[in-house]
């Protein structure tokens, strides 16, 4: 890899990893759900500073190339990533059924509250 290119991948890391720490700065997102794309970013920063640590990884891995292993690699991480957003959708999905039945909860004690206190109003002004 051409010192270039890495100085290259590294600038592009640096920027991306800026725009991560803003937005969490923001708050508009959470550190809890940026982590992993933190730590991927870490990864492709120290891949391109110790470029031949793939080449170790290739070999321990048993591929053919240090390509395939990358590949391998990214793959697993978009497998990770998809699985952590399926358990933030279930957990949210369970969160909104929750907090639906508790609305419809509140909404029937203060309809009832509400009659109670119309009842006791008519009864008291004898109508």
């Amino acid at each position: 890899m051409s010192i270039r290119l890495r100085i290259l991948i590294l600038l592009i890391c640096a920027a991306i990893l800026l725009y991560f720490v803003d937005m969490i700065r923001k708050d508009k997102i959470t550190l809890k759900y940026s982590l992993p794309w933190l730590i991927s970013l870490m990864g492709v920063m120290l891949l391109a500073v110790f470029p031949g640590f793939i080449n170790w990884v290739a070999q321990l891995l048993g591929v053919a190339t240090p390509v395939n292993a990358i590949f391998f690699i990214v793959i697993l991480m978009m497998l990770m990533f998809i699985f952590l957003i399926s358990l933030i959708s279930s957990r949210n999905t369970q969160r909104v059924i929750r907090l639906v039945q508790e609305v419809a909860l509140l909404k029937k004690a203060l309809a009832d509250q509400q009659e109670d206190q119309k009842d006791d109003e008519e009864h008291i002004c004898g109508i």
